[in-house]
């Protein structure tokens, strides 16, 4: 009896999603997101900042969907040629339905011309922000490509609209968590007042996809006062987590940052062996005035990151030297004190020393834990 009940079963479960799909959405509640796309949206938006070339719009102007008769006859002039034609078809679509027309200026931030955009974001900033907001953020958690590339790009120009209702929407605990975490990554690119604050307030809730959409958000705000908050979250137990804490401290800057990641390096903390290689690439980003010894000591006292302070000293300095600590000392500061009164000291402007003379000052930039490639050496 069994086995004959097994491929009904099947077959119902097969058809369950198809019969909620079919299901006719409410025009005033959110539509169910992707439980992966607030991830995948963040890996898209990091490639289009980093690269433009990437990016997957501006693209071919296209008609909007719509059942009206009369938004039908409209439709050929969105995808006219003149873009003078689509920009009128936007304005003369505001009088049809609140969600239609918010679609609609939405879809026509990814036309190819400057001016279409502006009506667009001229219509986005006109419109009730509450309703703009949860437009944003549904589109946010389901878009396709390049409906969230182009909206991601125009988010700094809704800052002054949309700042206050974002964060609003993001600390809302009524709403799901999948629409907080799209209302994170929105806050990550629109910032604003208390943006920051709102976000480093759920670092370390217990819904994990929530804070860590915090924590991306945050670190998308490249803030430069939270070391002590990011070095925090080197205990975290999410890798998500403790990936991106890292390289945003790579991007603090100050003495407690270096230090911090010094101890990752060195094996203090005791993180697993990828983060300790990964604080290695993120204390290279310092001067090398400054990040030369606690590098050479975190070669030292750490076997496992010792090739690749290795490659970041060769790389920064010019020097074909092996991976020997007492080589690199030598190199860099010169003979040990000849007595107890003779200190090393602080490296001075006339110290005989190759930091004076690295080949390649500028840090390289290492997002996303994605590491550089050094020439051979």
């Amino acid at each position: 009896m069994m086995r004959c009940l097994l491929p009904v079963f099947a077959l119902a479960l097969f058809l369950s999603p198809l019969a909620r799909a079919q299901e006719p959405a409410d025009a005033v509640e959110l539509s169910t997101p992707d439980p992966y796309g607030i991830w995948s949206t963040l890996r898209r938006v990091d490639d289009l900042l980093q690269d433009p070339a990437t990016a997957t719009w501006p693209r071919k102007p296209a008609a909007p969907k719509s059942d009206s008769p009369a938004e039908a006859l409209r439709a050929p002039q969105f995808a006219a040629a003149d873009p003078g034609v689509r920009a009128r078809a936007l304005e003369t679509h505001l009088g049809g339905e609140e969600r239609a027309a918010l679609t609609t200026a939405l879809d026509a931030l990814a036309d190819p011309d400057a001016g279409v955009r502006a009506v667009a974001l001229r219509i986005l900033r006109e419109r009730d922000p509450a309703r703009v907001t949860v437009a944003v953020v549904d589109r946010l958690a389901q878009g396709e490509t390049w409906e969230l590339e182009a909206l991601y790009n125009a988010l700094p120009d809704l800052r002054t609209t949309l700042a206050a209702p974002m964060r609003a929407f993001f600390q809302d605990e009524r709403e799901t968590s999948l629409y907080r975490q799209a209302a994170a990554l929105a806050l990550g690119r629109l910032g604003g007042d208390g943006a920051g604050d709102a976000l480093a307030a759920v670092v370390w809730e217990d819904d994990v996809p929530l804070a860590e959409a915090a924590v991306q958000a945050l670190y998308l705000l490249h803030e430069t006062d939270r070391t002590g908050a990011w070095s925090d979250l080197l205990l975290h137990p999410s890798t998500e987590i403790r990936n991106t804490a890292m390289n945003a401290l790579g991007e603090q800057g100050d003495a407690q940052a270096l230090e911090n990641l010094a101890m990752v390096a060195r094996g203090d903390i005791g993180l697993e062996p990828a983060m300790e290689l990964l604080a290695v690439d993120m204390m290279a980003r310092w001067p090398l005035r400054d990040a030369a010894a606690p590098l050479i000591e975190a070669m030292k006292r750490n076997l496992n990151v010792r090739r690749r302070v290795r490659d970041h000293l060769r790389f920064r300095t010019g020097l074909d030297l092996a991976d020997v600590p007492s080589d690199w000392e030598f190199a860099l500061f010169g003979p040990p004190p000849a007595s107890p009164d003779n200190t090393r000291g602080p490296i001075t402007e006339d110290a005989p020393s190759q930091l004076l003379q690295e080949v390649n000052f500028v840090p390289p930039p290492m997002r996303g834990g994605v590491q550089i490639e050094y020439p051979e050496q």
